[in-house]
């Protein structure tokens, strides 16, 4: 049974309920969870523990030191799993970790109801059977290094690292825009998911099969991990 940890901020007692019922929603009877409630409890003793992660906000990676940016990377490199979703993406804001999620933030978009289409040349497990799906949401604007104006965020040894791999995008402004992809970061896995902005969306079966499958991904036994 794979053993999930969630990465918050939030100290609401009811908003972590929500939090956790949407994790036993995508999760059914496949996993268990834990989740943190001080970004101090990222070490990378206690990610050993778990088969990936789940990124669930922002707030967390702000007040986190350098300790859990370097703890997250270290589980990562080494074999671990990392599922970012909506604003649990902007970790990727601090320290060395936009090598995780392989893409950098420019901006938002309101929210209304919008149509994810599967990328055209994707045949990645985690789309199977899905080629459209809707929810209510207000995706940011992500763009991998090549897209991006201003300073880079990546080194030149980026391309020898992080494998990229996009999963199904979105029409804003007569432009796709990227809402889901993938990254092998040395031995782990990431997905990067932003398609909801609220987990009332997980009344959709596609997007909760998509989480579900990313979970699975990420969480995969591989020969030659690390951890």
């Amino acid at each position: 049974m794979k053993k999930i940890l969630l990465l918050t901020a939030e100290k609401d007692a009811a908003e972590r309920e929500k939090l956790a019922e949407a994790a036993r929603r995508i999760l059914k009877d496949d996993g268990c969870f834990d989740m943190i409630r001080d970004s101090r409890e990222v070490t990378y003793d206690r990610l050993k523990e778990y088969s990936s992660c789940v990124s669930l906000d922002e707030k967390w990676s702000r007040e986190a030191g350098v300790e859990s940016g370097a703890a997250l990377i270290s589980y990562v490199a080494g074999g671990g799993g990392l599922l970012a979703v909506h604003s649990g993406i902007s970790l990727n804001e601090k320290y060395s970790l936009p090598h995780l999620t392989g893409a950098v933030k420019s901006g938002r978009n309101g929210k209304k109801l919008r149509v994810f289409r599967r990328h055209g040349s994707t045949d990645h497990v985690i789309m199977d059977g899905i080629d459209t799906f809707e929810t209510e949401s207000a995706p940011y604007s992500w763009g991998f290094e090549s897209q991006m104006p201003g300073p880079r965020y990546f080194s030149p040894m980026t391309p020898m690292i992080l494998k990229r791999s996009i999963l199904f995008e979105y029409e804003h402004n007569k432009n796709s825009e990227l809402a889901g992809w993938t990254c092998e970061y040395c031995l782990g896995r990431v997905v990067c998911i932003d398609a909801i902005s609220d987990f009332e969306e997980l009344k959709n079966e596609q997007i909760v099969k998509i989480l579900r499958r990313s979970i699975e991904w990420v969480s995969e036994e591989r020969e030659g991990l690390l951890i």
